[in-house]
């Protein structure tokens, strides 16, 4: 399937559909030119987007993902980072409350995720 994202309207958050998980590289098939947005990371330290792969047709993308070995379908998944992994109030504060707050906004909260 094509890769997707939706930037909520208050351009604070994104929210992607079907990135894949390649050679140890979040992906974001698609047949068009895009330019993602990067996800900011602890305010203006660090910023993060999809390796961004481009086929000439969705065919294409549906024969490369079949061509992929052992490709685990996920429904919900969350990607988050620390800095300060030691520290547990970092991990609660930067990192989990975070991630319910995502969850809360993409109308999320009671669906099972991974993480």
């Amino acid at each position: 399937m094509i890769s997707s994202y939706k930037i909520t309207d208050d351009n604070a958050s994104i929210e992607y559909k079907n990135l894949y998980c390649i050679d140890g590289k979040i992906c974001f098939l698609t047949t068009e030119d895009v330019n993602l947005p990067y996800v900011k990371k602890f305010t203006i330290s660090y910023e993060w987007r999809p390796l961004i792969l481009k086929f000439d047709s969705e065919e294409k993308i549906v024969d490369y993902i079949k061509s992929l070995n052992n490709l685990e379908t996920i429904k919900l998944s969350v990607l988050a980072d620390n800095l300060w992994y030691g520290n547990p109030g970092h991990g609660l504060f930067d990192v989990l409350y975070p991630i319910y707050l995502s969850l809360l906004k993409f109308g999320f909260i009671n669906e099972p995720f991974t993480f």
